[in-house]
């Protein structure tokens, strides 16, 4: 199973600090998933996406805090995106079944 993301669109990471390309996070997925045993190749393949389809899954979109920044004195504290991915891709994969949740590794279930 291969991760697919889109690989030439750009997106705001935390509506802040750096810019990261579809392709980047794809790849970024596709290593934690495989390390973790989740998924059996991390290749990525680009997706071709027309116009209209990046319209409405909003692909085009980016996020600035310029007004957050100015107005609210707020800066940007935590995870980076790269940093969180790995514990996102358990979360999908607990909640897809793949990987069991602390219950189940307590009680033995499933």
């Amino acid at each position: 199973m291969a991760i697919s993301m889109f690989s030439r669109v750009s997106c705001r990471e935390h509506c802040a600090n750096c810019c990261s390309v579809w392709g980047e996070v794809s790849q970024w997925v596709a290593d934690a998933a495989y390390s973790k045993g989740y998924i059996k190749t991390k290749e990525v393949k680009a997706v071709e996406v027309d116009e209209e389809q990046a319209l409405t899954w909003g692909l085009n979109s980016k996020g600035f805090a310029k007004r957050a920044r100015k107005y609210l004195g707020w800066s940007p504290k935590g995870s980076t995106l790269k940093d969180s991915i790995p514990a996102i891709v358990d979360g999908e994969a607990e909640l897809l079944g793949i990987k069991k949740g602390y219950a189940e590794k307590v009680t033995g279930s499933k």
